[in-house]
């Protein structure tokens, strides 16, 4: 038995022309996902290691005692001092107000205007400028209470208490207890168990 194909209708051009226009849209539209999905893979990397940096800085204040006088009451809050790119400061804005030890985290984004204010943590993003040399020379002498943590190693070394530093695709921690000692810090043994300590080089003032 022989089978025939069925004779094929023509497509009207209307359906025709319709047809051509929804390929062509479903086309683009993959191409639009394709691209998303592109875009979204790139920055990932970068999102994950924000959130990695901040919610390693929430665990340096849960780990970490300031003195007595550094807060007026029990209501003050912990107070987070950013210096870097904006991208980072929205990132980690998504925990304004969550409670450490009993106190708000307040993450600020600029040097409060009046002293009144203390700086509990001051975070420095990106190289060891001779913006950060400065602060650290001038932090070296008074020694205030501020638990600072860089990106560098040699930030640790000339004065800073911590660093998280990238190394392909690891974080690691830093630490410099001589530091955290001058500055009336306590730091938990849990969290210096994570770092790699570092000979202490404070910059003096010249």
């Amino acid at each position: 038995m022989v089978t025939r194909p069925l004779p094929q209708e023509p497509i009207p051009p209307s359906l025709k022309s319709g047809l051509e226009s929804f390929t062509l849209k479903l086309w683009a539209l993959c191409c639009l996902y394709v691209l998303l999905c592109e875009a979204q893979a790139a920055q990932k990397p970068v999102v994950q290691e924000y959130e990695a940096r901040a919610i390693l800085v929430l665990n340096f204040a849960r780990l970490t005692s300031w003195p007595d006088n550094s807060f007026s009451n029990k209501e003050d809050t912990i107070n987070i001092l950013l210096d870097g790119n904006k991208d980072f400061f929205k990132f980690f804005q998504k925990y304004q107000g969550r409670k450490i030890k009993g106190r708000a985290i307040n993450v600020l984004t600029s040097r409060p205007s009046s002293d009144s204010t203390t700086i509990h943590i001051q975070y420095f993003q990106g190289k060891f400028s001779s913006r950060i040399k400065q602060f650290l020379r001038g932090h070296n002498d008074r020694t205030k209470p501020i638990l600072l943590v860089g990106e560098n190693r040699e930030f640790t070394e000339k004065g800073g208490i911590l660093s998280i530093v990238r190394d392909k695709e690891r974080l690691i921690l830093y630490s410099n207890t001589s530091a955290a000692k001058r500055s009336k810090l306590y730091l938990s043994n849990n969290l210096i168990k994570l770092t790699k300590k570092v000979s202490d080089q404070p910059l003096a003032r010249r």
